[in-house]
């Protein structure tokens, strides 16, 4: 892929003139962000639903995980994702998996309520894995298709 991203950007600056005097890392730079851009927006073209069904499809849940530093708003994300994937026909439980920060529990709970869904936790200071784990456990066990 390195090798393609480089070839797209060669051609894409291929034939602009420089003046001599000219800095040309603003423009490499330009180009790369742009190249770079496209590829993944290429890459990532899939369908969300359909790659969601294709897991589904194959008896076992799909289970997505979220990451993101404090305050980046994965919880309220986690809830979207869960209405979405409800709106379509799937059915969610979803992993309180933040058994550190103090009232992430209880947030993930009030949420999954709101949804109709089943919140899958432990006390805090567990192992985030160990409930993580569990939710899909508890996903097998009940024919869940999606675990969040």
């Amino acid at each position: 892929m390195a090798e393609e991203i480089c070839g797209e950007i060669a051609e894409k600056l291929s034939g602009v003139k420089v003046g001599r005097f000219e800095d040309v890392k603003p423009l490499v730079k330009k180009t790369l962000r742009q190249v770079l851009l496209e590829t993944l927006k290429a890459s990532y073209e899939k369908d969300f639903l359909e790659t969601v069904k294709a897991k589904v499809s194959k008896g076992e849940p799909a289970v997505i995980l979220f990451v993101g530093v404090n305050g980046s708003g994965k919880t309220l994300t986690i809830a979207k994702v869960a209405r979405l994937l409800l709106g379509n026909g799937f059915t969610v439980c979803i992993a309180c998996s933040d058994t550190f920060r103090a009232g992430a529990i209880e947030q993930v709970e009030i949420l999954a309520k709101r949804l109709g869904v089943r919140a899958i936790k432990q006390a805090y200071g567990s192992d985030a894995a160990a409930v993580a784990y569990d939710a899909v456990q508890y996903a097998r066990a009940h024919g869940i298709n999606v675990v969040l």
